[in-house]
């Protein structure tokens, strides 16, 4: 059995429910921090901080833009987004040489917590940016979920288990 390589992001596109965002430089996804409980007294030696099952830190998401345009600002409306980037990285097969391209679906759901109009200066681009807080993600390689967080309905799915089902049952929900 041979490797697969993966090399590197081809190109991407980002959409929202109303159709696809033009004019974005990059987008800087959530980092994934367990939410955690300081665990100290008999039978520990020392202080072990405890990941809480299912429950993360805040998720921020912040899109840039090259230069601030009618899309940046109407995702300055309240309410809740609903975002998709898909992509397609190039993977090469490190005992024929040959590639392929695997499909990524990154799907986060969320709400604006802030708009940089950034700068004007000739010949630059703006430095422009919104940051969400995400409540939802959910991670698809080429047709598989990899990863569903939903804060507000008690889902993490991590490669195929969902952590939080008997505790959506414990509280009614299943």
């Amino acid at each position: 059995m041979t490797a697969a390589v993966v090399e590197t992001l081809v190109a991407y596109r980002m959409f929202d429910e109303e159709g696809e965002l033009q004019g974005i430089a990059d987008i800087d996804l959530p980092d994934l921090s367990y939410l955690t409980r300081e665990l100290k007294g008999a039978g520990v030696a020392g202080v072990v901080d405890v990941p809480i099952f299912g429950h993360f830190e805040s998720l921020t998401a912040t899109i840039n833009w090259r230069t601030m345009i009618a899309d940046s600002m109407k995702l300055m409306r309240p309410g809740r987004r609903l975002f998709e980037c898909r992509s397609a990285s190039q993977i090469q097969d490190a005992g024929t040489g040959g590639y392929t391209i695997s499909a990524e679906k990154i799907i986060m759901g969320g709400l604006v917590k802030k708009g940089e109009m950034g700068k004007r200066e000739v010949g630059e681009g703006s430095e422009s940016s919104n940051e969400f807080e995400i409540t939802y993600l959910k991670i698809v390689q080429d047709g598989k979920t990899i990863t569903e967080i939903d804060k507000l309905n008690y889902i993490c799915t991590i490669d195929g288990l969902d952590y939080m089902d008997k505790v959506r049952t414990a509280l009614g929900y299943n």
